[in-house]
């Protein structure tokens, strides 16, 4: 079955949400239809569990157990659906007689691509085979596999070359086996040619004239600085104190906004994750701080310890940002969505977010959220806190203004329900 290329270049929350509707409504009896869809390695979608919630079925508790369901449910469905597939085609019409069959012939262009696309995939097969030799591990059975897919898919040329929309499918098929490829095989294998037993003394300076464009190397000093800042947190992130190590992301921040291009992509990675480590480490301190404080307190030692609070905002600082960070979220909300992690809001609002403690935090996305009517979800529903604990500030932001409380076995589907139903609101607002 070929949809097209508009499924291919879907996010897989809108490929999510397009499997649900497939199955709707779920009848318990009647096998599932999505469970026909599969990876390109025949394994089940990683979004499947999320299907099956939506849909009201029991999610298995396991990856193996989901898999071995997924393998049940798929013969099911072909046993539900075969013998029907069977009646319906028991007597077709001669197709060669048919008027249609002559506008079945491939037309130039595709017949040009599929020849330009039979010899790239063969040469892609060479360089994955090349790679294979050297490489390791899982790498060695993922290439093998991706191999063996891509001589399958040349052997069906000849099969589908005088058919036009079965030679279109085996066009689409292939650039996914080329993408398969590619991935696979990385940064591509420089082949040094062989050395000719004649060589003349002549040609041999050529190449290094040819090698000349070394002034475009020159590393921007800013940059410099800022890697050479990123490897001292990672030196250093152990010994060293956390607000130290802010500080030092900070000077980074500085160094950034003087660079004539935008940061490379490995290092805006590096800053973002240590930024979002940082900050957590730091909410743990003080929470640890906090308790400590407490326990002195309860024992009666005569004081009473307080967690450092010499960078808390004022609550007319929060109430200025406010507009800042609801401005960004609509954007957000209405463009695709995706739910964003508190590192990502602070390069979207452009270096105006300072480093906020967790309480700060909470109170910012509460005012943020203080016109929204109460029958629509929250503007910080696109806010993450982190990878080990995502919904830690969005539990926290629907108490201020007095939304109920979501069980936490419900709280990422209902999460999710609600990020759609933003997109669904916010999509056509201006």
């Amino acid at each position: 079955m070929g949809l097209g290329r508009w499924v291919h270049d879907l996010p897989d929350p809108a490929r999510r949400e397009l499997l649900v509707e497939v199955d709707k409504p779920r009848v318990p009896e009647d096998p599932l239809l999505s469970v026909l869809v599969v990876t390109h390695l025949g394994r089940p979608l990683s979004y499947l569990g999320q299907v099956l919630s939506r849909l009201g079925a029991a999610e298995p508790a396991s990856e193996f157990a989901l898999q071995q369901w997924a393998a049940a449910e798929t013969k099911k469905t072909h046993e539900a659906y075969g013998h029907r597939r069977t009646r319906a085609s028991a007597a077709p019409p001669p197709r060669v007689n048919q008027p249609a069959a002559r506008a079945q012939a491939p037309s130039e262009n595709d017949l040009r691509w599929a020849h330009q696309r039979r010899a790239r995939i063969g040469e892609k097969l060479e360089e994955a085979a090349r790679t294979r030799v050297r490489a390791k591990g899982a790498r060695v059975q993922r290439l093998s596999q991706a191999i063996q897919q891509g001589k399958a898919h040349l052997g069906r040329y000849e099969e589908v070359r005088s058919h036009g929309q079965a030679l279109r499918a085996w066009l689409g098929e292939g650039d996914r086996v080329l993408d398969l490829l590619d991935r696979l095989i990385g940064r591509p294998i420089t082949v040094t040619p062989a050395k000719t037993e004649h060589r003349t003394a002549a040609p041999e300076p050529k190449p290094a004239k040819v090698l000349k464009p070394k002034p475009v190397e020159k590393k921007d000093p800013s940059l410099r600085k800022i890697r050479r800042l990123l490897g001292e947190v990672d030196r250093t992130h152990r010994h060293r104190p956390t607000q130290d190590l802010l500080r030092l992301l900070d000077e980074i921040g500085k160094h950034r906004d003087q660079l004539t291009r935008p940061l490379p992509a490995a290092e805006t990675k590096l800053v973002e994750r240590w930024r979002s480590r940082l900050e957590d480490q730091r909410s743990a301190e003080r929470s640890a701080q906090a308790a400590a404080a407490s326990r002195n307190t309860s024992a009666g030692a005569g004081r009473t310890v307080e967690p450092p609070q010499d960078d808390r905002l004022p609550a007319e600082r929060i109430d200025k940002l406010a507009p800042t960070v609801r401005d960004i979220l609509q954007e957000l909300a209405r463009a695709d969505g995706t739910p964003l992690n508190w590192g990502d809001l602070r390069l979207r609002a452009g270096g105006q977010l300072p480093p906020l403690h967790p309480d700060d935090q909470v109170a910012l996305l509460v005012a943020a959220d203080r016109g929204t009517p109460a029958d629509e979800p929250l503007l910080s529903t696109l806010v993450d806190n982190s990878v080990a604990a995502p919904h830690r500030l969005y539990r926290r932001v629907r108490l201020g203004p007095g939304r109920e409380s979501v069980p936490d076995a419900e709280l990422e589907s209902y999460r999710a329900m609600e990020a759609l139903r933003l997109r669904q609101i916010w999509r056509y607002r201006r």
